[in-house]
This record gives C-alpha cells, sequence and structure tokens, in this order.
C-alpha cells in the first residue's frame, strides 16, 4: 500500500487538494487533517449573509448552510478533526498532533491558512470579536441587535462588508482604520474614495487616518467604547477586529523553511529541498511568473483552488512521475476576487495592487455606486494592464480576464515579465 498523503488544514484550499489528487489520478490515502469540528464551508458569506442567519439559528443550522459538497470522486478520505498539528519532521516524513499522534506521509500538503489578528490593547474582552471560523461568525451574529453600537477596526474587505451588513440589521456602524480611505492598497484612491462616499450614505461614521490607541472598559473589564490617537472616544457595545491575518506555520518551525509571512515556496507550489511538500491557499508565499518575481502571499478566494491544482500536480509528478495533463500543469494562476457592499459587487482580477497608473476601462466612477451600471478600470505597471477592477461587471469578468491574460501572457513570451 502505497504512503498516505497527508493534507494539514480542513478549510478550501485542503478539500481543494483533496480533490485535486483524486482528479489528477492519486488513488492511494488521504489523511485531512482539521482544527475545526466542522467538515470543510464556505467562508466568503462569514463577513455577510451568515451573520444575519446566525440570529435565529443554531451552529449546527449555520454549517449546513455554508457546508461544501464532499464529491464522490473523493472517494474514501481518512477525517481528522478537533485535531491541531503542532510540530514536524520534514526529513522523517512525520507531522505530530496535539493529542500526542504522530502521522507518517509520502506526500504533505500544507494548508493550514490564516488565523485572525488582535490589537495589541487590553480591555473589553467579553464584547470584542474577530471574524475568520463559522463559530466566529455565529458568535457575532447573536449580539448585532438592532440599535447596538459596533465599532470595527479595520476598513479591509471584512471590515466594509461588515459595516454593510450590521447597517442592514440597524445597528450603528463605526469603522476605524489607519488609511486614508477604505481598501486603498488594493482598489487605488479614485475608486476608495467612490467607496468612502457610498458608506457614509448609507450612515457608516468612518474615523480614517486614525488608530486605535485604548479600549475603555469598567471594573469588571465590560466594554465601554474606544479612545483614539487624536483623544476621540467612540461609545461601543461591540468591537471587531478586522485588522488583518497571521499565518498558521508554528507547527513547521525547526525545518530550515522560510516562514516570514508564510510558507516560501518554488513557484509550483513545492517547498524548498522538500519537493514531496506543498504548500497551498493563502498560507503560500510564491512566484507567479505571470506578474513579477516577487514572492507573495495572496489571501483571495480562488487562491484555494488555483494553487491546489498547480500544487497538486507538482507533488504528484514527485511521487509518481509525470503523470498530471500537461494543461493542469502549465495553466496559470489569475488571481481574483470579489466583495458585495450594499447594493454593489466590487471585482478584480489580477493584481490591481501593483499598478502604478489606473485608467477607465469602461463606465464612469461617478456613477458606478449609485446607478448600478457597470465601471471598469484597468491598472497598468510600466504602460502593460496587471489588474483590472470593476463595479457591477460580473457578466463582463470572462471578458477582463480574457484581456489581461493576452496581456501578461504577451509580455511572459518576449521576456519583459
Amino acid at each position: 500500500m502505497s504512503s498516505p498523503i497527508v493534507i494539514v488544514g480542513s478549510s478550501l484550499a485542503g478539500l481543494r487538494s483533496a480533490e485535486q489528487l483524486r482528479s489528477q489520478g492519486w488513488s492511494g490515502p488521504i489523511t485531512l487533517v482539521g482544527e475545526e469540528e466542522h467538515l470543510p464551508y464556505n467562508r466568503p458569506p462569514l463577513s455577510k449573509q451568515a451573520l444575519a442567519d446566525a440570529r435565529s439559528g443554531s451552529l449546527e443550522a449555520l454549517h449546513e448552510k455554508l457546508a461544501l459538497a464532499l464529491k464522490p470522486r473523493l472517494g474514501d478520505i481518512h477525517w481528522l478533526l478537533r485535531k491541531r498539528a503542532i510540530s514536524s519532521d520534514l526529513e522523517k516524513q512525520q507531522v505530530v498532533l496535539d493529542d500526542g499522534e504522530t502521522l507518517s506521509y509520502g506526500g504533505l500538503v500544507i494548508a493550514t491558512g490564516l488565523r485572525a489578528r488582535q490589537l495589541p490593547l487590553s480591555g473589553g474582552e467579553p464584547q470584542r470579536y474577530r471574524i475568520r471560523t463559522l463559530s466566529d461568525a455565529w458568535r457575532l451574529g447573536r449580539v448585532l441587535k438592532k440599535g447596538c453600537r459596533i465599532s470595527i477596526a479595520g476598513a479591509g474587505f471584512i471590515g466594509c462588508e461588515l459595516a454593510a451588513t450590521a447597517r442592514k440589521l440597524d445597528c450603528h456602524v463605526t469603522v476605524i482604520d489607519s488609511a486614508k480611505a477604505p481598501l486603498v492598497s488594493v482598489l487605488g484612491r479614485a475608486l476608495s474614495e467612490e467607496l468612502l462616499a457610498y458608506h457614509r450614505s448609507h450612515g457608516v461614521a468612518l474615523y480614517l487616518d486614525s488608530q486605535i490607541s485604548e479600549i475603555k472598559h469598567n471594573h469588571d473589564g465590560a466594554l465601554l467604547g474606544v479612545k483614539l490617537a487624536d483623544g476621540t472616544t467612540i461609545d461601543s457595545d461591540i468591537l471587531v477586529e478586522a485588522v488583518g491575518a497571521t499565518p498558521n506555520t508554528e507547527w513547521l518551525a525547526g525545518n530550515g523553511l522560510d516562514l516570514d509571512n508564510g510558507v516560501l515556496c518554488h513557484s509550483d507550489l513545492s517547498l524548498p529541498g522538500y519537493p514531496n511538500v506543498i504548500a497551498v491557499g493563502d498560507v503560500a508565499r510564491f512566484k507567479n511568473p505571470l506578474f513579477d518575481d516577487s514572492p507573495r502571499r495572496i489571501e483571495h478566494w480562488n487562491i484555494a483552488g488555483e494553487t491546489a491544482r498547480c500544487g497538486v500536480a507538482s507533488l504528484l509528478s514527485h511521487l509518481e512521475g509525470e503523470r498530471a495533463p500537461v494543461h493542469v500543469a502549465l495553466r496559470p494562476i489569475v488571481p481574483s476576487f470579489w466583495s458585495d457592499q450594499f447594493a454593489v459587487k466590487i471585482q478584480g482580477i489580477g493584481m490591481p495592487s501593483l499598478g502604478d497608473s489606473v485608467k477607465p476601462i469602461e463606465g464612469s466612477l461617478d456613477a458606478s455606486f449609485t446607478s448600478g451600471e457597470t465601471l471598469a478600470l484597468g491598472y497598468y505597471r510600466d504602460g502593460s494592464l496587471i489588474g483590472i477592477t470593476s463595479i457591477n461587471g460580473e457578466k463582463q469578468q470572462p471578458r477582463y480576464r480574457k484581456m489581461l491574460l493576452e496581456e501578461r501572457e504577451r509580455l511572459q513570451a518576449v521576456g519583459v515579465v
């Protein structure tokens, strides 16, 4: 019997890796380790509809709504839930779990993802929340009552989506961020300023170019509010910390890996010195030759499936020789994202954040958030298209993807990228 492939991490990237192993021909044993008690579920709704659903249902019912389908082709998988990897020895090909069990493997998939960061401040702990897991969303959703005062630290995707959701639930919402506009590092100044105006038009209060310096609480530790660096105090019933995430890599320490901001990989997702180990999803830091030679982590939803496809092809090539179809191994990894905020859907493809200039592709920036019309902005680096962001452009995504790929592949062919 062949040695098992062990997947550590049971969220989307872990599940997609298992699916790719089967679809690319691996018939051997697969063990999938997950820290949570739940089978894999869809995370994007956690900052949106799931919060509303949590108010009237059980945690189990919420999981049932969000659970990802387990496809028949997965076959027999050994699931080890409620277990966490605490150490590993990649030379001996072993992973140690928190209950003392040691798993031996022939191939290893690192899919441990991220955990939510916390503000480096104490106080108000019973009323402080983060959104990373199903349990997090259910716990927060239960306290989002009409009229409650919610302060959100962070105006990134989760902070903005949560602000829109909480306003729909008739909460009083304040967002605090050190940036000058929401999502400015992703969308660029012009679009993020329109997004700022759009949130304010829906009653969201935003304190930007600001940071929380103190969490106010009473003698019992209950939250009273937050104090900003300029002295402003914001009364709050709930504080949500949406200040980014930290890669779960501690269990890989001691193996000589570069674990600075994720797991450094080759562009095929294999680990330097360990061709039988791959990292997938948002814990992987890799070079994408379609864009440049700088390794990056990418936290978009589609990266779980894209890296699983590419990484599994690499892993099976090492374990069993060249067996993955050429189109599977060579198809480029193209990041994409979407975000639903109030009545608009923001979508992006490529790497807009790397652009040094922005030009309209279609539509009007002024009208996009209120008219329902499609807006598409092209992001360019050194005059070449590197990303596209759109508002209300769902039907145009295949065309935008084609435009971007044709440009990036043309540059690859002439050795510019």
